[in-house]
């Protein structure tokens, strides 16, 4: 069982079906406070007819333990899931990997990053009264370190999480 999932999992690394799921997702750069640039991969549903169609943000953080992964790390646990089941703008982030930064590079990324869609909401058509972040292992933890940053200094600039996705472990 143990090694079939694996497979499932190689092979959607590979070749993400996200239309299959009814989604459609393009990649953009953004430089972050630092001069860095980090790629964002945003997943919208395909059926979207209209700019102003209000959809929720999900913010997805990845996890690995702060040194691996990237945006199929939750694409096939977290994402597919979701996107057989709602309708969302849906944002994931390459974070910077240790040990080349140092904490709190990646939570910055993540801030940046977040700052960014929120300011372009209109343009990808979600709502920014409506932010749910997720995350799986680190990923949990830079989306729990994130959502009381908001709350604490108005950084990333919501005005209010709706929900906090935390995932301790896969199964």
């Amino acid at each position: 069982m143990h090694v079939v999932f694996e497979g499932q999992i190689k092979e959607w690394t590979a070749n993400p079906p996200v239309t299959k799921f009814g989604y459609t997702a393009h990649r953009e750069t953004i430089r972050t406070r630092d001069d860095y640039f980090t790629d964002i991969k945003i997943y919208l549903p395909s059926t979207l007819v209209t700019p102003t169609a209000n959809l929720r943000l999900l913010f997805v953080i990845y996890g690995g333990g702060w040194t691996i992964g990237n945006h199929h790390a939750e694409e096939m646990l977290l994402l597919r899931p979701s996107m057989q089941n709602f309708d969302f703008c849906i944002i994931s982030v390459n974070y910077r990997l240790a040990p080349e930064p140092f904490f709190p590079s990646p939570l910055d990324d993540y801030c940046d990053a977040l700052n960014w869609a929120v300011d372009l909401a209109e343009r990808f058509s979600f709502d920014a009264e409506c932010v749910l972040l997720a995350g799986s292992s680190s990923g949990a933890n830079l989306a729990a370190a994130l959502s009381h940053m908001a709350r604490d200094t108005g950084s990333p600039n919501i005005s209010e999480l709706s929900l906090n996705i935390l995932i301790v472990g896969h199964p």
